[in-house]
């Protein structure tokens, strides 16, 4: 297992499901039921690479129906679902790593609860960018640049 997969389960991240190939395109297989709605996540390539890194304050189901079924007009989405879907064609294992930020007691500023995996996402995506090329969920982050049509890809 690569160092950064080993920093990924320091923090907090655990394997909690996988994308296949079904009938109609990709699917996604959560292995516990989490019903979260805080919480960061990565798509781990043959648990080696992360190829994309994420948070998100919906639940787990709806952020990933939409890698699933990504409209057009979703670009992000629909980078990630080809993403997803050429690496699984070419028989590869992608799974997913989630951290269920919300679990952590007495993240708050001055009487402000703070979402812990909106905060932590920009610092990981630094650190992960290091050693891998990775999707990104946010067309204006300042740690991504488009470096052609299918990726976005991370910059140093």
């Amino acid at each position: 297992m690569k160092e950064i997969i080993k920093k990924l389960n320091d923090i907090g991240f655990k394997k909690s499901g996988v994308w296949k190939i079904c009938e109609h395109g990709i699917n996604f297989e959560i292995t516990e039921d989490i019903g979260e709605e805080e919480f960061l996540y990565c798509f781990v390539l043959n648990d080696e690479n992360i190829i994309y890194l994420g948070s998100s304050i919906k639940s787990i189901i709806k952020r990933f129906n939409g890698y699933k079924n990504p409209s057009k007009s979703q670009r992000t989405n629909y980078k990630v679902n080809n993403e997803i879907s050429d690496y699984l064609k070419e028989g590869k294992n992608i799974n997913i790593y989630i951290f269920l930020t919300s679990k952590i007691d007495n993240c708050e500023y001055k009487g402000f609860k703070l979402n812990l995996a909106l905060g932590l996402e920009p610092a990981l995506i630094k650190m992960v960018s290091k050693d891998n090329e990775v999707l990104i969920n946010k067309k204006d982050n300042p740690y991504c640049v488009n470096k052609n049509e299918k990726n976005w890809k991370f910059r140093i």
